[in-house]
């Protein structure tokens, strides 16, 4: 049978009988006997009660866990007549509990081949009561669930709610032992009326038999169907709520904090902060009037409290995340509550240094304690005093609060060996302890549920029961000789901060209580419910089972269902942080926060930004009663000085146009007529007439360049949208404005295009006209008719600017020659016209730079409307040779098509920016980050304090790397052979540039396609950089205390070098060259991917390219003495060119007494290898403990951390071989090595002899090398 929302079906065959159908009450019914001891029938209605409700018993009482019964009732609806039943019938109506009560059957099922059973519920004075009111029913796919359409009602109705559970039996009135029933509880509501079975029982097995049994449910055409109803108690308003269009504000008065990913730790201790009325009222009194939120923590706090107290909605911290400095990562980090509390205070202690509300956040928080020792023989004692803001207490072993606070000022002996030295007694007996000098009015207690578990080597949630009172005395605490130790020190819980799950997923919410004499209410993120005081309490105690494992775990690989997921969680749920006030400060802590305590701009600001808000929203609803255009004219165009007229496409627009060159973007409705249009933009550039300028609108043609094609008449009364519809192909309407000339008088000349007659149309009518411009650029000549009239803008090439200027606009006749033009054009440049000579080029598109010849007139060169055409003067010779850059326009327009701008930064200056980490990695790039050295301990890298400029120009992507090492030395003020140049990656990374002839397009090339690195690093060195690439960055790490002490040595080695004259530039550049041979230094490599030897390179063999990671030292005594042995035993057996730990001529060993083999760090898996890995020697004949011994020296360990390391063979050759243990007990070490005795003592224990030259030591301890944090395992910080 089909089910629904922790509805359970039941088939069963018990025999009983009703006498009549009727309501029965809760207390007609008997609690004599057991299920098991009642007669199975229908009609026993003690035994179908237990029946019915056994599917929610959890608890002796019948009840589910936690529920309480409110009043209980049955009743039966005796059906007579089966066949005769509509589609849709409503039994009988009964009330009880102030609600009426029916039954809903779909006698041929609803949209199901079963028969379909629900419970309907409505308010006893509700106007929908009926049955024949009752709603539409329809079926959600696959749930049993009836969706109701509720009545229009009034708020009141529409709000009312009973939570039931109840079973729904149909049964064969004439042999009550068939029968069918269903079990399932809901929240009854206005939006839900109706809950039941959609597949009660199946059609067609209604008369067929029943099971077992020897009848069918249905006959003689007559069932019978009893409900069985319990109601509970809803004390939270919440029970089972589904919480759709649930209004946290409507329902407690309180709105919740919205989660931004994982801050569900910070909402819990804003809303615990924030119910602390007097912390608020401090915060309200911190000066921000002139600050801004996303950069101030205290406005930002102040605008978040305010929404709690004001808004209807939840409140969302993004601005004040952004206040802290965080970004996505951060919101998606869990943290610590007491850890952010602390962090939270700190910054608002500082920034309320010297304001009027100076040291309030102590008064409020902060307590005092005094750790002592007291000498019991003599009369001394040691002590200090501190400010706590919060007390961290011990769970674990510990009952409740009151075991905590006794554990935590327990006094500790010091005697025996542990005594203390007193000042002026010497040693003596002491008690030493902690006691409180003054508990703040607002006591926060953090209790300590994380614990290190030593076994499973990792922290772990303790979530043993710890008891907490609703108020306590903390008098018993205090110091025996404080003056206020007999004040009243009682204190009321306010607030429980709960976590729920374990260490690796968790949830926090807040339990608090907002007003002295009030309800305690649940704060979990934007939802806030009324809590019971069980929830409060009992349910934040802890499991008590000492169960700290896995949140998710089953057990033994078993899978939870979602009743022991959910018994699960709950066993993790415990209380993390206290939130105690001292109640005769109650009053004081919790008064009322008031208008009046708020600063005025904070609403006022609120006030606005919600009207701008509102303003927005408004125009993304009328969105599409607007559009976009963008605007030019000859102003802006004189400041552009690239292709076309403008950069109409800002992602691509130019940075070497000058200020006010873009053009200018307005929203406009589309309903405007044209001359209104022309009135915004009037407007917008500041000009007062409208018929001083026209529009021409600007069209996109096939070659991908943008120009002005159409004047547009304002005497036509066309509108925006319509324009628009004119030029389909534009996503944007674009126009350039064209400004009105005028004569000397003031008067208007006439527009050329469309409106005169006159023309001029030889170079001497141009000389001779002089019209009186309102901009000079603006140059017009009269056409002959309005039919041949174009319109030509004009840029001219400065050679020695390396710069395209404007010039203007003119309107010519097509059919005249294009050296018409020149007269004008020199005039306006101050050229003589008789003597210059001019060549011209029509700008076509940025790839298609093309000369025109002067004799050529417009219309065959093919120039219209729009067109753009390019002069520039001829110099001669000698002048030319002045030009720095591009000496002809064709050039120059392709060094605009291909110009990239470089940023460039001083290497020296990021190296001291980003000084490497405590690891010793160089960061972000081995081989380019290096700080590389000379062997003469002289730096490459030139130490002029005014090495560190910062500077950009334009370069073209066709230029090559000298080309741009060329142009940096003469902004650095360095020869271009002693430059060395890094590249910046689109991910941050940093490359060197080698010396290349390739082009820069290339060179600056990443693997994204059309993306060039634009910032790039510079660096003077003091020898050429042919010669320093001819050498090989080398770091060595020099070991002067064992493993436990490095220093990083970067050096300069030939690249073809050998080691031997590695090792002569490490001495040099350690200053040791005179004191310490080659022959005195051991240097081994390590693995780059394992922490293991790899090789002992001897000192002529060449320098491995792929060696790894470099290691020295100094060499031992025994070290020394096994060299010499070596040199005596290499006659005629070794001539290799290294001396491999693993492959030793066999001749060697059998008369060796000294033998090298490698000791490496692993944490409990040999995967997991950390530390330096060293060769060390093992000497024939020398026992366990003493090479123990003889290894902590080398190791430099000390002897705590000694005494916690395991030591390990490792067998073979195998890197990752399982590990055979060394045990150690008193000193006394036992081997489970193949051929030792498990008994065997440490003095007849030789690793010489046991192990062979592929065998390792591994050293078995934690790993504490510092672990680059991801955004998981990100520190908590304000920034502000």
């Amino acid at each position: 049978m089909d089910s629904f929302h922790g509805v359970q079906s039941m088939d069963v065959d018990p025999k009983l009988d009703y006498d009549s159908p009727s309501v029965i009450n809760n207390d007609q019914l008997s609690d004599a006997g057991t299920l098991a001891e009642l007669e199975e029938r229908a009609d026993n209605l003690q035994f179908m009660k237990q029946k019915a409700f056994s599917s929610f018993a959890t608890t002796n009482d019948g009840l589910s866990e936690g529920l309480e019964v409110d009043e209980e009732s049955t009743f039966t609806w005796e059906i007579k007549d089966w066949q005769s039943l509509e589609k849709k019938t409503h039994g009988p109506r009964f009330t009880f509990h102030n609600y009426n009560w029916d039954i809903l059957l779909f006698p041929h099922g609803n949209n199901s081949p079963s028969v379909s059973l629900y419970l309907n519920a409505s308010p006893a004075d509700s106007k929908s009561s009926s049955p024949e009111s009752s709603v539409e029913i329809g079926m959600d796919a696959g749930a049993g669930e009836v969706e109701n359409v509720p009545l229009k009602t009034n708020e009141a109705e529409q709000d009312w709610a009973v939570c039931a559970q109840f079973s729904l039996v149909m049964w064969n009135p004439d042999d009550p032992s068939i029968y069918q029933v269903s079990s399932a509880q809901h929240r009854f509501n206005n939006s839900e009326t109706d809950w039941g079975f959609t597949n009660f029982y199946d059609i067609r097995r209604l008369a067929e038999r029943h099971l077992d049994s020897s009848g069918a449910l249905l006959e003689n055409n007559k069932v019978n169907i009893s409900a069985f109803i319990r109601v509970i108690k809803d004390p939270t308003g919440v029970l089972w709520h589904n919480f759709i269009n649930y209004d946290s504000k409507k329902v407690t008065g309180y709105i919740g904090i919205k989660n931004q990913g994982a801050t569900c730790y910070l909402n819990s201790l804003l809303q615990s902060l924030y119910f602390t009325n007097q912390f608020r009222k401090v915060v309200y009194q911190i000066p921000t009037e002139t600050e801004t939120p996303n950069e101030s923590v205290v406005l930002a706090l102040q605008r978040c409290f305010y929404t709690l107290q004001t808004a209807n909605y939840p409140l969302d911290t993004l601005e004040l995340t952004r206040s802290f400095g965080w970004d996505s990562g951060d919101a998606f980090t869990q943290h610590d509550v007491q850890e952010l509390l602390r962090v939270l205070m700190d910054s608002l202690e500082t920034r309320m240094k010297t304001t009027a509300v100076e040291g309030a956040l102590s008064d409020i928080f902060v307590g005092e304690m005094k750790s002592y020792i007291k000498c019991v023989n003599v009369d001394f004692e040691s002590s200090r005093k501190e400010e706590y803001w919060d007390i961290q207490l011990n769970v674990k072993g510990m009952k409740n609060v009151e075991d905590s606070f006794k554990d935590y000022i327990q006094v500790e002996m010091l005697e025996g060996e542990n005594q203390y030295q007193a000042t002026g007694f010497g040693l003596q007996d002491a008690k030493k302890g902690v006691v409180f000098q003054s508990f703040p009015p607002v006591l926060h207690l953090q209790l300590k549920r994380y614990e290190y578990d030593f076994q499973r080597d990792m922290m772990v949630k303790n979530n043993d029961r710890y008891e907490f009172p609703q108020e306590i005395d903390f008098s018993p605490f205090l110091d025996e000789t404080s003056t206020i130790k007999d004040e009243n020190w009682e204190y009321a819980l306010h607030g429980v901060l709960v976590h729920s799950g374990d260490l690796n997923a968790g949830h926090y919410y807040a339990l608090l209580k907002p007003q002295k004499d009030g309800d305690w209410y649940k704060f979990d993120d934007d939802r806030v419910t009324k809590a019971t005081l069980k929830e409060v309490l009992d349910d934040n105690y802890g499991s008590g089972n000492g169960n700290n494992g896995d949140l998710l775990s089953g057990g033994f690989g078993r899978t939870m269902n979602l009743r022991q997921m959910r018994l699960q969680i709950k066993r993790h749920t415990s209380a993390y942080m206290l939130v105690y006030i001292r109640k005769n400060k109650l009053d004081t802590v919790l008064s009322p926060v008031v208008e009046s305590d708020v600063p005025s701009y904070i609403p006022q600001q609120l006030a606005e930004e919600l009207a701008e808000e509102q303003r927005r929203r408004k125009e993304r609803e009328e969105q599409h009663l607007y559009t976009y255009i963008k605007v030019t004219s000859d102003r802006q165009i004189q400041r552009h000085h690239s292709f076309d007229i403008a950069n109409w496409d800002i992602k691509h627009a130019r940075e070497a146009d000058e200020e006010g060159a873009k053009p200018r973007t307005l929203r406009v409705k589309k309903s405007l007529k044209l001359k209104e249009l022309m009135k915004v933009i009037a407007d917008d550039y500041g000009i007062d007439n409208i018929e001083s300028f026209r529009l021409w609108t600007c069209c996109s043609r096939q070659n991908r360049t943008v120009r002005p094609d159409i004047p547009l008449d304002p005497n036509h009364e066309q509108i925006v949208e319509e324009i628009m519809e004119a030029s389909s192909k534009a996503n944007i309407l674009r126009f350039w404005i064209e400004e009105a000339s005028y004569d000397q008088n003031g008067v208007q000349i006439p527009w050329k295009i469309g409106y005169g007659d006159s023309s001029i149309t030889t170079p001497e009518q141009v000389l001779n006209q002089e019209p009186s411009l309102q901009d000079q650029s603006n140059l017009q000549l009269q056409p002959t008719t309005k039919d041949s009239n174009i319109l030509i803008f004009a840029k001219y090439f400065d050679p020695f600017k390396q710069s395209l200027e404007y010039i203007g606009h003119f309107v010519v006749d097509k059919n005249s020659f294009v050296e018409i033009l020149k007269p004008l054009v020199c005039k306006k440049l101050g050229w003589v016209a008789s003597s210059t000579m001019i060549n011209v080029f029509e700008e076509v598109k940025p790839m298609m730079i093309s000369p025109i010849g002067p004799k050529t007139t417009f219309d065959i060169a093919e120039l219209g409307n729009g067109d753009i055409i390019c002069f520039q003067k001829v110099y001669p010779k000698e002048e030319m040779a002045h030009v720095k850059g591009y000496r002809d326009a064709v050039s120059f327009y392709s060094f605009l098509l291909n110009r990239v701008k470089i940023s460039f930064f001083s290497y020296k200056a990021f190296r001291k920016a980003n000084e490497e980490p405590a690891n010793g990695e160089i960061k972000p790039d081995t081989e380019s980050e290096s700080k590389l050295e000379d062997g003469n301990n002289t730096s490459i890298t030139n130490n002029d304090d005014d090495d560190e400029d910062e500077f950009e120009f334009w370069i073209s992507k066709k230029d090559t790397f000298d080309q741009l090492v060329e142009k940096v030395s003469e902004y650095i003020n360095a020869k271009p052979t002693h430059i060395r140049l890094y590249c910046q990656g689109l991910n941050g990374s940093i490359r060197i540039i080698r010396k290349t002839n390739d082009v820069l397009k290339n060179i600056l090339s990443s693997c994204y396609a059309d993306n060039l690195s634009t910032v790039m690093y510079y660096e003077k060195l003091d020898m050429s950089l042919a010669e320093l690439e001819a050498l090989r960055p080398t770091r060595v790490s020099w070991l002067t205390q064992g493993v436990m002490e490095d220093t990083k040595v970067d050096l300069l080695v030939p690249r073809n070098g050998t080691y031997g004259e590695l090792l002569n530039i490490l001495r040099m550049k350690l200053g040791i060259a005179d004191k310490v041979s080659n022959l005195e230094i051991k240097l081994w490599t390590s693995s780059s991917n394992i922490q293991k030897i790899k090789d002992m390179p001897v000192h002529n063999a060449p320098i491995d390219n792929h060696a790894g990671h470099f290691y020295a030292t100094l060499k031992t005594a025994d070290e020394l003495s096994f060299e010499k042995q070596m040199e005596a035993l290499q006659s005629n057996v070794l001539n290799p060119d290294l001396v491999s730990l693993d492959d030793e001529p066999e001749q060697l060993l059998e008369e060796e007494t000294f033998r090298y083999i490698q000791v490496f760090h692993f944490q409990k898996d040999t995967h997991r290898t950390h530390g330096i890995p060293i060769p060390f020697l093992l000497i024939k004949g020398e026992k366990f403990l003493d090479t123990k011994k003889r290894l902590q020296n080398a190791l430099g360990f000390p002897d705590v951390l000694y005494s916690k390391t395991k030591f390990a063979a490792i067998r073979g050759a195998d890197p990752h071989s399982k590990p055979v243990y060394f045990e150690t007990n008193n000193d006394k070490t036992i081997s489970s090595a193949p051929g030792v005795q498990d008994s065997q003592s440490s003095d007849n224990l030789e690793l010489f002899r046991e192990l062979n030259d592929e065998d390792s030591i591994g050293l078995d301890h934690f790993d504490r090398t510092p672990v680059k944090h991801g955004y998981s395992e990100r520190a908590i910080f304000i920034k502000h």
